[in-house]
């Protein structure tokens, strides 16, 4: 004769015994929001990504522009037939104000300078 278990006969299980194993595994086996973890996971990356990415052509991009600029600017300074000098315009004292101002003639050429 076999002997069946009713639920009466069952021994109770104790409170809280195994509902963190049970809970935990069937968290683990659960495809429930998996999409969403895998979207919060990898879309930070992506983004970060592209945006090194965009740094990086808008580095290249000012460089090239830097260096365009270098070389057209040598190249006018090259094909100069007179060289620029760094002097300033002579100035003279006004006699109505007293300020300085640029002059409007050429200055006088010394000896000195005539004889070079």
């Amino acid at each position: 004769m076999m002997r069946t278990q009713t639920s009466s006969s069952r021994k109770a299980p104790r409170p809280g015994a195994r509902l963190p194993a049970r809970l935990l595994g069937r968290v683990w086996r659960s495809q429930r929001g998996a999409a969403a973890l895998e979207f919060v996971l990898i879309v930070p990356l992506m983004l970060l990504v592209l945006l090194g990415f965009t740094e990086l052509y808008l580095y290249m991009r000012t460089l090239s522009n830097m260096e365009r600029v270098a070389f057209t600017l040598a190249d006018s300074i090259g094909q100069m037939q007179q060289v620029i000098t760094a002097t300033r315009p002579p100035t003279t004292i006004s006699a109505r104000c007293g300020r300085q101002r640029a002059c409007s003639r050429r200055p006088a050429r010394s000896r000195r300078a005539a004889a070079w």
